[in-house]
């Protein structure tokens, strides 16, 4: 997705599979002829799944070394019912316009089609995938009526360990939607996700006397990328959408596997204690220890973006989204070595008003570490995105293809700095016109860059 911060398909699909927060809903309420009487409301009857999740919690805290703190409640939900929790966390936290924002950003970088329902292909991307999830705002677990004995076993075992994490480090905030955070989010539901997962393969694994970490991680890695990626019935689902939902998850257990390889479960307790800021520091735990921080990448001042033009959304993407675009163009290990070099970033839409429809531009401008005058992981990623944006050739560190739905794809590089932009044009309903060329989007690009910041630190 680019999620969390990326596109709302993080933000949300990974927010609901990985048990951040989702708003609950009211207590079950009583019927209407119990509600017209006098009589005090019957409590709710015990769920099913009660005696399970106790029976799994028990397992989980041996194997995550960690004691459980409190009680938890269980209610089993049929998948409609679980999505519409996800809904109510959506509606109620992520204002509209960030999710709008998010979605029309990767179609105009060329990432989802201008025909793509963003939020409808969203949800019924997590109904496909969701089997249950732990609510922190009420302490309760949540598990999907239609799982098998081991999809549930699985589900309950990754599950519990977010309740074992909110328990001792108050999981939710951690994952509260925030302004401008993306990045930030992302890095901690990784963390969140990695030890999840690796705990819950060591409940799985302990039949065999065996733990996540006799397994391969290259091996889990690619069964988990392979589940999403390649299953059947998710082919017509975008590519984006799908590797930023299974990211966190890889991502994360490659850290926290790393971690215990070096100092156990208290290793992973620590890095709780001061969790990564960026996923650049969850994807390289050497940056993570020494808590390299982003460059920062403000947005161009307003002379630069255009007369007219208003931003419309924007957000840090992180190296690890950075990495997702890339992974559009080119494969998995070529995408990565790209965005190595990632040192701060920033992704924003413009939207300007042309009688009754809204004109935008979508760009991501990508700081890369190093000094201007030799960026050798600047200059690779400006080898990789220039292909796709190859259409009318290589020249003067721009390269630009012509797009008749969603207008010029632009990919300008000066120094350590990535600009690649998409628009403008004009997008009603399903379908998008382009309202822009070449010659101009190149023009553009340049002036945004060369509003050049001087390479800080946030503070």
């Amino acid at each position: 997705m680019l999620t969390s911060s990326r596109a709302v398909a993080a933000a949300v699909a990974l927010t609901a599979c990985g048990g951040a927060t989702s708003t609950p809903s009211a207590p079950a309420t009583p019927s209407a002829a119990t509600s017209a009487s006098s009589s005090p409301a019957a409590p709710e009857p015990p769920d099913p799944s009660a005696d399970a999740v106790a029976a799994m919690m028990r397992k989980v805290a041996v194997a995550r070394q960690l004691p459980q703190r409190s009680k938890l409640r269980s209610q089993t939900l049929e998948r409609k019912a679980l999505i519409a929790r996800v809904r109510e966390h959506v509606d109620a936290e992520v204002p509209r316009e960030v999710m709008r924002g998010q979605g029309e950003w990767l179609v105009g970088l060329g990432l989802l089609p201008p025909s793509y329902d963003y939020e409808k292909g969203v949800y019924a991307l997590l109904e496909a995938q969701l089997a249950g999830f732990y609510e922190p705002d009420d302490k309760s677990m949540y598990l999907a009526a239609d799982l098998g004995p081991k999809e549930a076993d699985a589900t309950l075992a990754h599950e519990l360990v977010h309740a074992l994490q909110d328990q001792h480090w108050d999981l939710g905030p951690k994952l509260k939607f925030r302004a401008d955070g993306g990045d930030l989010t992302s890095a901690v539901h990784a963390l969140a996700e990695g030890d999840a997962m690796s705990a819950m393969l060591d409940v799985l694994f302990a039949a065999e006397q065996r733990t996540a970490l006799d397994a391969s991680d290259e091996a889990l890695a690619a069964q988990m990328r392979a589940e999403i990626l390649l299953t059947p019935s998710l082919a017509d689902v975008p590519t984006v959408l799908k590797a930023s939902l299974v990211a966190p998850y890889v991502d994360g257990l490659l850290f926290v596997n790393h971690l215990r390889r070096e100092g156990g479960w208290r290793a992973v307790d620590d890095a709780w204690a001061r969790p990564p800021e960026t996923s650049e520091q969850l994807l390289h735990p050497d940056k993570w220890r020494a808590r390299e921080p982003a460059l920062s990448v403000p947005l161009p001042p307003a002379s630069a973006l255009g007369s007219g033009q208003a931003v419309l959304y924007s957000d840090t993407v992180g190296e690890q989204g950075v990495r997702l675009v890339f992974e559009e163009w080119a494969t998995r290990r070529q995408a990565t070595r790209a965005a190595e070099g990632w040192g701060g970033d920033r992704g924003w839409l413009l939207g300007q008003k042309r009688g009754d429809a809204e004109e935008l531009i979508a760009a991501l401008w990508v700081r890369f570490d190093g000094a201007p005058s030799a960026c050798r992981d600047a200059e690779e990623a400006f080898t990789l995105a220039s292909r796709a944006a190859g259409g009318d050739g290589v020249r003067q560190g721009t390269a630009c293809k012509e797009r008749k739905d969603t207008g010029p794809l632009v990919v300008a590089r000066r120094g350590c700095d990535l600009l690649i932009a998409g628009g403008p044009y004009i997008h009603r309903g399903a379908k998008a016109e382009s309202r822009g060329a070449c010659p101009a989007a190149r023009a553009w690009a340049e002036t945004v860059l060369s509003h050049d910041q001087h390479h800080k630190t946030n503070p």
